[in-house]
């Protein structure tokens, strides 16, 4: 195994990291919505750990990509836009999930109304839009790295999935 192989090994676990993050923050906050009581611990847990481990996939995703691209990864113009949605990702994410990690660490006093705050922040319009279009932005990046397009359809694929994250989210709301 050279280290090429290495690289580009690290490059795809912290792609299904970053995946296997959006899948637990979902599963999470569907936990979250639906429970009668308390959410089980470990889902709080999970949400609680979502920042780090997502912290190290974008980690291992940068990394391993600046050494595969040898450094010259912002004159490529589908990279310097992945790298834009990457940014956009973590934005989201970190405004989506800011208001319940917050009433999570600093509960009301009751029970009942600690849940019902976490209920209220879990199904939040904007928490469900946000973790759509950042589902589609991922896949828009994983599309970005096998097609190789120039940075103008590079910007329009991207913007189209965060679009159609957003439009899923307000569609699937209606439902």
């Amino acid at each position: 195994m050279n280290l090429r192989s290495l690289t580009l090994f690290t490059h795809v676990f912290g792609t299904l990291l970053l995946f296997s993050t959006l899948v637990l923050e979902w599963f999470v906050l569907a936990l979250i919505r639906t429970a009668d009581t308390m959410p089980p611990l470990l889902s709080l847990r999970a949400l609680a750990a979502l920042p780090r481990l997502t912290g190290v996939a974008a980690l291992l995703i940068l990394l391993s990509g600046m050494r595969l691209t040898a450094g010259g990864a912002l004159r490529v113009p589908w990279i310097a836009v992945a790298l834009a949605a990457m940014v956009i990702i973590g934005v989201l994410g970190a405004a989506a999930l800011r208001p319940l990690r917050r009433s999570i660490q600093d509960p009301p006093d009751s029970r009942a109304e600690a849940v019902a705050a976490w209920k209220r922040h879990a199904s939040s319009p904007f928490a469900r839009a946000s973790l759509r279009m950042r589902i589609a932005a991922a896949l828009a990046i994983v599309y970005l790295m096998i097609g190789k397009p120039a940075l103008v359809t590079s910007a329009v694929i991207v913007s189209l999935a965060l679009a159609i994250g957003a439009v899923s989210s307000v569609i699937r709301s209606r439902v």
